[in-house]
């Protein structure tokens, strides 16, 4: 597969971006969770708030820029793990065979897998950015990224960036390890 650099590539800092403290602050308290969720209109700056904050964290996010074709699960699962590889860990997965996985739609299994070399590889933090979620619209995809989330390894933190609220996608239980941040969050 061919792979599109700047689906997986982080925003690069701007010049004159203006730092919003209480912003900073509760994306500093994320890092204690699994999931970031950014959520607010287009405009509003989630994405240059989170790379701007990566970069003064020094911290190395595995960036997937979502479109209308990561509704179909092996293209997303393909940009995930190529986003980890070539932002993160170079290594992760090597000796699997990814592809066995997608041929039979073992998409459960695969994500255990991910789940099992996350916990393996427990001296890394992974954090990983799903941006423009909005776009994610598939019942299925949607349905194992739930169950994904779930399961996440303490080592792994998602920051799910969105025009609006998945309500579904975290379950009752997740709760207490969710951050929401919001439009009233993104404004000076």
């Amino acid at each position: 597969m061919n792979y599109i650099e700047s689906k997986v590539k982080q925003p690069l800092p701007i010049d004159e971006f203006i730092e919003i403290d209480k912003l900073f602050n509760l994306l500093d308290l994320s890092l204690s969770k699994k999931i970031t969720y950014l959520f607010s209109g287009i405009g509003f700056g989630k994405t240059i708030s989170l790379s701007e904050w990566s970069n003064k964290k020094l911290i190395t996010i595995a960036w997937i820029l979502l479109d209308h074709f990561d509704n179909d699960f092996d293209i997303l699962i393909k940009y995930f793990i190529f986003s980890i590889k070539r932002n993160i860990y170079a290594n992760f997965l090597n000796g699997y065979d990814i592809e066995e996985y997608l041929r039979v739609k073992d998409y459960i299994g695969l994500i255990n897998l991910l789940i099992t070399e996350f916990d393996f590889l427990k001296d890394i933090n992974f954090y990983i950015s799903f941006d423009r979620f909005e776009l994610i619209e598939n019942h299925e995809v949607l349905k194992y990224l739930e169950y994904f989330i779930k399961y996440l390894p303490k080592n792994v933190h998602f920051y799910i960036l969105s025009r609006k609220k998945y309500s579904n996608l975290i379950s009752s239980n997740s709760y207490n390890n969710v951050i929401f941040i919001d439009d009233k969050d993104l404004i000076f």
